[in-house]
């Protein structure tokens, strides 16, 4: 199925939500074909002319998305134009219409480990714990040459 899409040069970040601030020379064309295993997520246009340093980005507005031009082969003639979606910017609308609850993740001297807060400094410390071992009918007090390896954390209870 032949689609129109837009081609841009986008100068902003990946990162960015809204990229229009960023692009420029748009071009449309009519009637681009996709390669018939393509997917959504990742296409391949077949184009007969391309060129790699005006495009980085495309928008193709029957899909409602917009893809990062990954790579760009040439064969027999055409150019293969590989593509990835950009969901920032294809569901910008929707991430910005979401009602949030946002707090810092350090409030009162209390700590959140799992809300990022580039304010908030965790640091990673070492720590050594000792568990002294009750001996029973199997354990030997003269055997010195047993150790016991523990990763992770929390705090070893008392029995």
């Amino acid at each position: 199925m032949a689609r129109t899409v837009t081609f841009y040069k986008n100068k902003l970040d990946r990162r960015y939500l809204d990229k229009t601030a960023g692009l420029s020379n748009a071009s449309t064309a009519n009637g681009v074909h996709f390669l018939d295993d393509t997917e959504l997520v990742n296409p391949v246009m077949k184009l007969s002319e391309f060129n790699e340093n005006a495009c980085n980005y495309v928008h193709i507005p029957s899909l409602h998305r917009y893809y990062f031009v990954t790579d760009v082969t040439c064969s027999k003639g055409y150019y293969y134009v590989k593509l990835h979606v950009d969901v920032l910017m294809s569901f910008k609308d929707s991430i910005m219409n979401q009602e949030v609850i946002l707090k810092r993740a350090s409030q009162d001297g209390a700590y959140n480990l799992w809300q990022a807060d580039d304010e908030f400094k965790l640091y990673e410390y070492t720590s050594v714990r000792y568990k002294e071992f009750k001996g029973g009918s199997s354990f030997n007090p003269n055997v010195q040459n047993f150790v016991l390896c523990v990763m992770g954390s929390g705090d070893l209870e008392e029995e």
